[in-house]
């Protein structure tokens, strides 16, 4: 059953861009989407995409390339749980921020082991975001095109609203990415992997959903 999410307000620049504004369902009258998101299409059009920015994508595995995509993907979710750490006001999301953090660095040092097992080599530095820059300047390669902007995000005046909507959509992509290795991967490894990622971020969403409600869509607004 496909999973509801609330869209979000700030990735910047990028194929990433195209492919969420492709992908977002419409917002319905009590403030959350309704409709679905088909792994399938949103994998195959992030793949055409990559392979356009990266000329030897089309000769990899998938499994090789969802470890590299993975990569960027892993260190905006550690951005943004880093940014609630700092500047939440609800306790729940300062408790959810450190075990998705947590949960990140753990996924993305069991990556990195499965591509220096399978391929002979670290994941190439070019496709990882060096840093996130809120100078508004692109970094090169398919980092840049992933990177969050959490410039919007830090000045929001709603901080707590506006990581859940970041957060929802960030998990959601992985979710997607997640149920599309089950299909076009053969190692067991990876099909191990994703099933965790797919079962603890469904988890996240849910939860993030009930606070949203609870908190901005049933009249009980908080600072």
């Amino acid at each position: 059953m496909a999973r509801k999410q609330v869209t979000s307000q700030f990735y910047s620049g990028g194929f990433l861009s195209l492919l969420l504004l492709a992908a977002m369902v419409p917002i319905s009258s009590q403030g959350l989407p309704q409709g679905e998101y088909s792994a399938t299409e949103f994998s195959r059009s992030l793949l055409v995409a990559a392979s356009r920015t990266d000329k030897t994508a089309a000769v990899r595995r998938p499994d090789q390339q969802f470890i590299m995509m993975m990569m960027p993907y892993q260190e905006d979710a550690i951005a943004l749980a880093d940014a609630a750490l700092i500047r939440a006001k609800h306790p729940e999301i300062k408790a959810l921020a450190r075990t998705i953090k947590q949960n990140q660095i753990t996924r993305n040092q069991q990556l990195r082991s499965f591509y220096r097992q399978w391929y002979g080599t670290d994941v190439p530095d070019g496709l990882q975001r060096q840093a996130i820059s809120t100078s508004g300047q692109e970094p090169n390669g398919m980092g840049g095109a992933l990177r969050i902007d959490l410039k919007d995000l830090e000045v929001s005046p709603d901080f707590d609203r506006a990581f859940l909507e970041e957060m929802m959509q960030h998990q959601q992509m992985g979710v997607i990415m997640a149920q599309d290795m089950l299909s076009n991967s053969d190692r067991p490894e990876i099909h191990t992997f994703a099933k965790a990622l797919i079962q603890t971020q469904n988890a996240h969403i849910d939860q993030m959903q009930y606070w949203y409600q609870q908190w901005y869509l049933m009249g009980n607004r908080e600072p």
